[in-house]
């Protein structure tokens, strides 16, 4: 079995993204024993984070084991709103 290294930045809209029975359906990875942090977002600094994912998704396919050095499975960032302000997981 050949892997692949790849990098996905979610879009913003997730109405283009195909629809399951809970919501959009997102590409598949292994989740396994790793680092969260949970962290709020200061106002107006969302679009710092959508632009770094697309800088990462751009690294990884140019050069595929870019990020070796950080020894991970799985990197994970989302973005979501609790009370009208966004906050921030990372998951790797």
């Amino acid at each position: 079995m050949e892997i692949k290294t790849q990098a996905m930045a979610m879009p913003r809209d997730m109405a283009q993204l195909p629809q399951g029975k809970y919501g959009p359906i997102f590409p598949k990875s292994p989740a396994n024993y790793g680092f969260s942090i949970l962290a709020k977002i200061k106002p107006g600094r969302e679009s710092v984070f959508y632009d770094y994912a697309q800088n990462i998704e751009a690294a990884v396919a140019e050069t595929p084991d870019c990020l070796a050095p950080l020894k991970l499975h799985y990197l994970r960032w989302i973005l979501f709103p609790i009370d009208g302000e966004t906050y921030f997981m990372y998951q790797g």
